[in-house]
């Protein structure tokens, strides 16, 4: 485990090309930072891309006020959730004053479809640092509750095979009771708490990815060229090819993306992997492939 932990480290510090970073400043905003501002908190929108040109960075899960890493000058902040348009699930905060690039998405987007080298660097750290999340129980989710009481079975069902950073902590627990400031309600239902400090009494998989932004909220107003309905592994190769052509394109999927090729353990049948790959990871790159190229989910 500390061998897996150490190459998550080591991929999630993946550092761009200089040529990239000379591209990003192109289309950036240079910003000065003084130690102890907060760049972005739990709960917030991404709106911007963000290079540390001098300054250092901690990223801190809220919730229980948890260090979880750092990110020294010349490196990037950001997840998979920056590319899925989701809400960050994490607080990043100043610890040493610098200026610090911010690159519109939009135009670093473009910029990920035209520089292979910034494209992969960005991929491979974007998918580490969520694993090295899922695997510390960082994020922005806290469940109160019993495991076992099945009010709470869905929400960490929904969690899990979304690749959603969460824990759940024993109702009992003097943690637990910190985070709430008292009690947990009489009626023993189950609780979440969110980095920004929500609570929300018996949390359901579509409240959750509602305060997640894992829930894509559509403007009816907005034509799609291509709608892809189910996200399993052809799903995503539809989203893929479309989107790098340039097409506006939506996937939708009830659960999760992957459909029931994300729920295997291991594919050894599928082209390009002859080692075998498990199907949440198969289907997660497919799903970063496709945000790279624009594709909303």
């Amino acid at each position: 485990m500390e061998h897996v932990n150490l190459d998550l480290d080591a991929l999630s510090s993946v550092t761009l090309s200089a040529s990239a970073i000379t591209a990003l400043g192109a289309i950036g905003t240079e910003i000065w930072f003084e130690s102890g501002q907060t760049l972005f908190k739990s709960g917030d929108p991404h709106t911007a891309f963000w290079l540390l040109t001098s300054a250092k960075v901690c990223i801190e899960d809220p919730v229980g006020n948890r260090e979880g890493f750092t990110v020294d000058e010349g490196q990037f902040l950001g997840e998979l959730g920056l590319l899925q348009g989701q809400k960050a699930v994490l607080t990043a905060k100043v610890t040493q004053a610098g200026f610090v690039l911010s690159v519109p998405l939009s135009e670093f987007r473009s910029l990920l479809q035209t520089d292979p080298q910034a494209s992969d660097a960005v991929g491979t750290a974007f998918i580490a640092r969520r694993q090295r999340m899922l695997r510390r129980g960082l994020g922005g989710l806290t469940l109160i509750a019993q495991e076992t009481d099945q009010r709470v079975l869905p929400v960490l069902q929904f969690a899990s095979r979304n690749q959603i950073p969460h824990r759940c902590l024993n109702p009992l627990a003097k943690e637990a009771g910190k985070l709430l400031s008292k009690s947990v309600p009489d009626h023993g239902a189950p609780v979440a708490v969110f980095g920004d400090g929500t609570v929300l009494d018996n949390p359901t998989p579509r409240s959750v990815a509602r305060r997640l932004g894992v829930e894509l909220s559509l403007d009816r107003t907005e034509a799609y060229d291509l709608v892809v309905v189910g996200g399993g592994p052809g799903g995503l190769a539809a989203a893929v090819y479309a989107a790098s052509e340039g097409l506006d394109t939506l996937v939708i999927e009830s659960t999760a993306i992957g459909g029931q090729a994300g729920t295997s353990s291991r594919i050894e049948n599928y082209m390009g992997f002859p080692t075998g790959i498990s199907g949440a990871d198969l289907c997660r790159r497919g799903e970063v492939q496709a945000a790279k190229f624009g594709a909303k989910f």
